[in-house]
């Protein structure tokens, strides 16, 4: 199996357990894409754990949008909220504070993180030592969720053009129809007046680490602006690595900004390497957005989600 065909497989085993706990398909989950709902919230510290900058933005965006919502009020629609944090108070709770998982207990996917304390200093102290994971658990769910979408629709003929010049396979959004080949390169867009998404797909040869300065150099040649003299890079202090697991599976992830030299263009990248042993070579993929009127966030975790994609045919 590919490095991430397990994420299609991860995804039909979730939609199989949960088919056999219900005895009727559940409705799918609602909520805008990172938006958490939290109860039982002391001092707004679950909430400000969520509202963390997420990493790698031009801009200062939260992780999530979090709402909060008394427990009495948690029914009729609101069950069918995507992501739900609840922090159980118990006065009397003697040990340690736990965290327990539920998954598609009202809707699908859905992801219930219930926390037990006994006391604030409890929360703090639970906080303090699991928040990544918390918050973690929660970027995985939308990317399955994600994903989920992408199966269901997604660009026919951008997914055979990638298949056919470079043997993988990638689901993209069905509105990034529009594309330019180059020489082992490929760049495809929706070419949106508003919330532009893109990726780039290209291969260098060999499957040792690649430094940055290659994949530049290949940006350069293909990511034109008006003039030779305006081109596409990296800004290379910005990029960071980042280890993206979902179950048991895992793959490297590099974000940071892009440019463009000679304009005042620029926004968010996430970059995946693939390292192709059959071939020879590594597959990079590029996926970027160009969106100054509106925040990024949830256009780049979508195209995050596409890469999580990503397999060999």
């Amino acid at each position: 199996m590919s490095r991430l065909g397990w994420v299609v497989g991860l995804v039909a085993t979730l939609l199989l357990t949960a088919c056999r706990q219900q005895q009727r398909p559940l409705p799918a989950a609602s909520a805008n894409p990172y938006e958490v709902l939290v109860m039982g919230d002391v001092d707004s510290l679950v909430s400000h754990m969520l509202s963390v900058p997420m990493a790698s933005l031009p801009q200062r965006e939260p992780m999530f949008d979090v709402r909060q919502v008394d427990s009495a009020r948690f029914k009729g629609k609101l069950l069918l909220a995507r992501n739900v944090v609840v922090v159980r108070w118990n006065r009397k709770w003697q040990g340690k504070p736990s965290l327990h998982i539920e998954r598609d207990r009202h809707a699908q996917p859905q992801l219930i993180v219930c926390v037990d304390v006994g006391s604030a200093d409890d929360l703090k102290q639970f906080i303090a030592t699991n928040q990544q994971r918390v918050r973690q658990l929660l970027v995985t769910n939308e990317y399955l969720s994600a994903i989920l979408q992408l199966q269901r629709k997604h660009s026919v003929r951008s997914g055979s053009l990638i298949d056919s010049m470079f043997h993988h396979t990638v689901l993209l959004p069905a509105d990034m129809t529009y594309h330019k080949v180059g020489k082992d390169f490929l760049w495809l867009s929706n070419n949106a007046a508003q919330g532009m998404q893109n990726l780039c797909v290209y291969t260098l040869s060999g499957t040792d680490n690649q430094p940055s300065e290659r994949m530049d150099s290949v940006l350069k040649a293909n990511m034109k602006g008006e003039t030779d003299r305006m081109y596409m890079r990296t800004v290379a202090r910005s990029m960071i690595k980042e280890n993206v697991s979902i179950g048991r599976q895992s793959c490297q992830l590099q974000r940071g900004l892009w440019e463009m030299v000679g304009d005042a263009m620029g926004g968010p990248l996430v970059r995946r390497v693939v390292k192709d042993s059959v071939a020879g070579k590594s597959l990079v993929l590029d996926a970027f957005v160009y969106a100054p009127e509106m925040g990024k966030r949830n256009k780049m975790r979508e195209m995050e989600a596409v890469l999580l994609t990503v397999k060999r045919k």
